[in-house]
């Protein structure tokens, strides 16, 4: 019981005096807080003297404000139930990866890339990052390109590659499991001849995501570096991972950064 009670006082001072600049409009004159605090006196005092009022922390409540505490219990309860739920699915597709690129470890990072145009002439290349806790867009890389001949999406995917992974190389940096490029056999192919110049080929996994015959969502083929073409289908759960990989590149910032 102590343990909890440290932790939610611990979470209440975090959340309501997380920096000095703290609207004394986000800390109310009550909190119902559930477990009692045996220190709720000393916080009550930290958090009046934030914004200048006084503030209660209240344990023991009944009528309208009792159901309010369980109610926003229920809904934490539920919250987590559904991130842990979210967890266990998201690891289950990365296994689901493994065994279908026949991998031998279990993919921990995976890096996705495309080209997109701004004012329908200079391309952007952007790069999300993904692992098993979901998108990691601190990691996010966005690079302008400039290929020889102005217009080739090859040309500008082969540069921007290039770029990430020698000064991934360079640095030490952390390499993906598996490049995924959001195109097809022609963009995967570039992909892949740079891994090879940059003696990645053993190292990271290449794969190109292109829309299949019927341009439908849930029936991309997927490319490989050996020549294989495969459909896994809309109930696939790997697929459903690759989906959301890519997907992460319709909420990127176009502002290129590297």
């Amino acid at each position: 019981m102590y343990k909890r009670q440290a932790l939610l006082a611990a979470f209440i001072a975090q959340y309501y005096l997380r920096d000095e600049t703290t609207s004394s409009q986000l800390i109310p004159k009550e909190v119902i807080i559930s477990p009692s605090l045996p220190a709720k006196k000393t916080l009550a005092e930290a958090l009046g003297a934030a914004c200048g009022r006084k503030v209660r922390l209240t344990g023991n409540v009944r009528g309208h404000r009792a159901k309010w505490r369980d109610l926003a219990a229920a809904n934490a309860v539920q919250a987590l139930s559904s991130h842990i739920n979210n967890r266990q699915t998201l690891y289950q597709r990365f296994e689901r990866l493994q065994s279908d690129l026949d991998l031998e470890a279990l993919p921990k990072r995976i890096e996705c890339f495309d080209i997109s145009h701004t004012q329908g002439e200079k391309a952007v290349a952007s790069c999300v990052v993904f692992d098993q806790q979901g998108a990691r867009k601190t990691d996010y890389r966005h690079f302008n390109v400039a290929p020889a001949h102005a217009g080739d999406d090859y040309e500008a995917l082969e540069e921007a590659v290039r770029r990430r992974y020698q000064r991934v190389i360079k640095e030490q940096g952390r390499l993906p499991d598996l490049l995924l490029i959001d195109g097809g056999k022609g963009q995967m192919q570039r992909a892949w001849d740079v891994a090879q110049e940059l003696g990645l080929q053993d190292r990271v996994r290449v794969m190109g995501i292109g829309k299949g015959p019927s341009r439908r969502p849930g029936f991309e083929v997927l490319y490989l570096p050996d020549g294989q073409e495969l459909v896994p289908g809309p109930s696939h759960s790997a697929l459903h991972l690759l989906q959301q990989v890519r997907d992460c590149l319709l909420y990127t910032s176009p502002s290129p950064r590297d």
